[in-house]
């Protein structure tokens, strides 16, 4: 199971857009504003994947709620490590690493690409990121089994990710 690009960086931007997030740098401002009115859909490197990956989806409802549409999908588990997660750098500056993890696994609207690929087709993985000029990093497995299992160290928990429809 593997990801293009960071995590949570909208999430962090929902929470400056909203005023929550007071005294962001001016860089990072830039850096967030990007993320939340200008996010860049990861198009060419879907495309690239077609003849590579078994699954692919982009990351619109929060890893964990798009990893859950893809355990179904496809009649597995998705075993998530969490201390794999690509993270932005600049949420570890507002946020503390609860946060962060929490907004890498759960925010929606980052649009990168979560996808699968068979163990044999791995190894064109490292041409395709350096042809596409985007990180891709492996973040768990598929095994036998349903849903969404998030690990960290010894404690693994089963969770869930956005929802639009639940109610507020």
């Amino acid at each position: 199971v593997f990801v293009s690009g960071s995590l949570g960086t909208t999430g962090l931007a929902l929470q400056y857009v909203l005023g929550e997030l007071p005294g962001v740098q001016l860089a990072d401002q830039a850096i967030l504003h990007q993320a939340f009115y200008d996010p860049e859909p990861r198009l060419a490197l879907g495309i690239a994947l077609r003849d590579i990956a078994s699954a692919t989806l982009d990351i619109s409802d929060g890893l964990l709620g798009d990893a859950a549409h893809l355990a179904r999908s496809s009649g597995v588990q998705v075993g998530i490590d969490a201390r794999l997660l690509p993270l932005d750098p600049v949420m570890m500056v507002y946020l503390d690493a609860g946060s962060v993890r929490k907004l890498a696994l759960t925010a929606g609207d980052d649009y990168e690409l979560l996808f699968t690929v068979p163990v044999d087709k791995v190894h064109l993985l490292e041409q395709l990121a350096l042809a596409q000029q985007v990180p891709l990093t492996c973040i768990g497995v598929c095994r036998a089994g349903e849903g969404v299992v998030v690990e960290h160290g010894d404690d693994p928990e089963q969770v869930g990710g956005y929802d639009h429809f639940r109610s507020r």
